[in-house]
């Protein structure tokens, strides 16, 4: 499910380096060991070595500690925008506002929310590469299901006034509704969901 994904790569090898440098100099002093000139150099370079091995370690320890936390901040931020845009497909779906699905005739053939769904949190939380390969599928999948009804609800209001065939109105009409409930329950699961990591929507406003 829905959730931040922070990448953990150790600095495993940049420290083993370190460590090896430090061994091998070690052990050189204890069966090598000089007072000469030469021996003098090979000490203020294995310093230098080792002074820039641990710069490197905490160079890039610090660098993806900050890109770490970067990656949390946007994450979070990312998480708590998406808690408002399913809020808000939420409060749509749940509407009472439903416009009847009519033939020129007159024939009915139900109701139907004629609104169409905002995508665009979702779309950048997919795209963002923060979250990993799980997260990115549920996203995706929730992206092409309200993608799919905005395109049926333009097709419903565009042949409303025109001649169309009551078979066609009955089919477009029943796959919006179905999708519509698949999208509310897919919306309620991850706000359930968000809610446990404490990212909250915002309140359902009041009918007035």
């Amino acid at each position: 499910m829905i959730k931040k994904s922070v990448a953990k790569r150790p600095l495993f090898l940049i420290c083993l380096a370190a460590f090896a440098v430090g061994v091998v100099f070690t052990l050189a002093i204890l069966l090598f060991g000089s007072t000469g000139e030469l021996w003098d150099w090979a000490i203020q370079l294995a310093a230098t070595l080792i002074s820039a091995t641990l710069a490197i370690v905490v160079g890039v320890g610090l660098f993806r500690y900050q890109s770490r936390k970067a990656d949390e901040a946007k994450g979070t931020q990312l998480l708590t925008a998406l808690a408002g845009e399913l809020q808000s497909s939420l409060n749509i779906l749940n509407s009472e506002h439903r416009t009847p699905i009519m033939a020129l005739n007159g024939q009915q053939f139900g109701t139907a929310i004629l609104m169409r769904l905002p995508p665009l949190v979702a779309e950048e939380a997919a795209r963002s590469g923060v979250f990993d390969a799980e997260d990115t599928l549920i996203l995706s999948n929730l992206v092409r299901e309200m993608g799919m009804h905005n395109d049926e609800v333009s097709f419903l209001l565009s042949i409303r006034a025109a001649p169309t065939t009551p078979d066609v109105l009955a089919l477009v009409s029943k796959e919006l509704n179905q999708r519509q409930e698949r999208i509310a329950e897919q919306c309620t699961d991850l706000l359930q969901h968000l809610k446990s990591q404490d990212i909250k929507a915002p309140p359902t406003p009041t009918p007035r």
